[in-house]
């Protein structure tokens, strides 16, 4: 009995029904997107993540031309990551690449193109997609911040350095600068004792 349920599991596992079903799931699965392209550019598989992504059904996503059926301003940016993919047959990493999704919104996305080659021939794309629109953002307004705040420091009418552990400058402000009479280039690296801190006992 126990050798029968064994043959009847590898029976199942062999079935091809089987292993697609086990493999959408486990693409379904997945929080980045992952669509599949035919031999033509036609989108014929996306999973749960891609919809996600694109903000509209897989249904909708299906059947659509990936260098034809977008947003122009997407096809311009991505298309030539695509075709290098294509005509090289060698995976090709895109970044940050400006997308409109289908469902009309603004996003940045980056992610691997895989192209499926048998007998030499192109015969279709596997594509997987993050969404780093917010890591984009955030490190723009990190980028914002980190200047608007180095003007503050730097122009700010008070003496402002910073030093390390051993006691060496490692930032010194141009009213420090001003104040003690060293340039930037003569002050950062230097010990506070000896340059702005006299070298003696008291």
């Amino acid at each position: 009995k126990m050798a029968a349920t064994e043959s009847d599991s590898v029976h199942i596992k062999n079935n091809p029904l089987y292993m697609k079903d086990l493999y959408e799931s486990i693409l379904d699965g997945l929080a980045c997107g992952v669509w599949v392209s035919d031999g033509n550019d036609v989108i014929f598989y996306a999973n749960k993540g891609m919809e996600m992504i694109a903000g509209v059904t897989q249904q909708k996503l299906i059947g659509s031309n990936v260098l034809h059926d977008t947003a122009k301003s997407t096809i311009k940016c991505f298309a030539e990551h695509y075709i290098e993919a294509k005509e090289t047959s060698n995976p090709v990493y895109y970044s940050e690449i400006p997308v409109t999704t289908p469902a009309g919104k603004n996003t940045y996305q980056s992610g691997w193109l895989i192209p499926i080659i048998k007998n030499g021939f192109f015969e279709g794309m596997i594509c997987t997609v993050e969404d780093i629109t917010n890591q984009k953002q955030t490190r723009r307004a990190l980028r914002e911040s980190e200047a608007k705040y180095g003007q503050l420091v730097e122009n700010a009418n008070s003496i402002i350095l910073q030093m390390d552990l051993n006691g060496n400058i490692t930032f010194f402000n141009k009213f420090a600068r001003e104040f003690f009479g060293f340039d930037e280039d003569g002050i950062i690296g230097r010990n506070v004792v000896g340059t702005i801190v006299p070298n003696s006992d008291k």
